[in-house]
C-alpha cells in the first residue's frame, strides 16, 4: 500500500462557487503566507506527521475546550448521507490527477465533534461582516475560507481570547472537543437551484461531493488516509462531521467537510 504525503492539503483549495470553481481561498479570504505551502509533486515525499503542518504549533492544546453550542441537530437521515455521500467515492479509490492516484480508502465513520467544528465554521463564514486581515467588503453575503473569520462570529477565537486572529481548522476542532493527531477541512458554496427543487439530504451532499472530486487538492482531502506501524502499513480508522447551512444572502448551501484522526 502507497504512503501519500499530503502536505499540500494545509492548504486545501476552497471551492467558492454559484456556477463555476474558484482557485485558493475563493471569494474574500485571502490565505496568510504561512498556509500557502503548494507542493503538486507530493509522491516524491514520505508521509511525515511532523512538517503536515509546520506553520502551526500545537500550543491550542493548553487551551480550556469550550464546543460550539449553537450547531443545529443533525438527524440520524442527515449522518446517514452525509457517511454515504463519501464512503462511496472512497471505496472506489480515485485518481486525483496533480496529487496522485488513490486506492480505495477504509469507510469514515461519523464523529458528532468535528460535526460541531464544521457548523461552527459554517455558521461564521455565512455571518462574518469582516475577515481579520482581508480588505475587501463582504456586503452582507459572507465570505469562504479555511481560517476563521477573527471576529465575534468567530466561536474558537472569541472564547479562547484569540484577538484579531483567525481560528484554523485544527483549532477549531479541537475546541469541540477532537484532540487529534491530524485534521483536514473541505469547503464549498453552491447555489440551491443547481439540485433539484426539492433535494433528498443526500442529492444535496452528493453535490457538494461531486465538486470537490473535481478539484485536485479537494479529491485527495477526500482519500485522505493515514497509514501507520512500523512493520506493517495498515489505515488508521478515519472519522469525519459535515453540514450544511443556508446562505440567504445568495440562495446557497455552504459545506464543510472536516476528517480527523486520533
Amino acid at each position: 500500500m502507497r504512503k501519500t504525503n499530503l502536505t499540500s492539503l494545509v492548504a486545501a483549495l476552497a471551492i467558492a462557487s454559484s456556477l463555476t470553481l474558484t482557485g485558493c481561498g475563493g471569494g474574500s479570504d485571502t490565505p496568510p503566507p504561512a498556509a500557502q505551502n503548494n507542493d503538486d509533486n507530493i509522491d516524491d515525499y514520505e508521509y511525515d506527521l511532523s512538517y503536515i503542518h509546520a506553520s502551526e504549533t500545537d500550543e491550542y492544546k493548553n487551551k480550556t475546550v469550550d464546543p460550539y453550542p449553537n450547531a443545529p441537530a443533525v438527524s440520524q437521515e442527515q449522518m446517514d448521507a452525509y457517511l454515504q455521500a463519501i464512503n462511496e467515492q472512497r471505496a472506489k479509490g480515485a485518481d486525483c490527477n496533480t496529487r496522485g492516484v488513490f486506492p480505495a480508502a477504509m469507510p469514515l465513520v461519523w464523529n458528532n465533534k468535528l460535526y460541531l467544528s464544521a457548523q461552527e465554521h459554517n455558521y461564521d463564514m455565512i455571518n462574518a461582516t469582516e475577515v481579520v486581515g482581508v480588505d475587501d467588503d463582504l456586503e452582507g453575503e459572507g465570505y469562504i475560507g479555511h481560517g476563521g473569520s477573527g471576529t465575534d462570529t468567530d466561536w474558537t477565537a472569541t472564547v479562547w481570547g484569540l484577538e484579531n486572529t483567525r481560528s484554523t481548522h485544527r483549532q477549531r476542532a479541537y475546541n469541540n472537543g477532537y484532540d487529534h493527531i491530524d485534521t483536514l477541512d473541505n469547503l464549498a458554496r453552491y447555489s440551491k437551484n443547481l439540485v433539484s427543487e426539492n433535494p433528498t439530504e443526500l442529492e444535496i451532499a452528493r453535490y457538494a461531493v461531486n465538486l470537490w472530486m473535481n478539484s485536485d487538492g479537494h479529491c485527495a482531502a477526500i482519500m485522505y488516509a493515514l497509514y501507520y506501524d512500523e512493520d506493517k502499513e495498515r489505515e488508521m480508522q478515519g472519522e469525519m462531521g459535515m453540514g450544511y447551512m443556508e446562505n440567504s444572502a445568495l440562495d446557497s448551501y455552504s459545506w464543510v467537510y472536516a476528517i480527523g484522526y486520533k
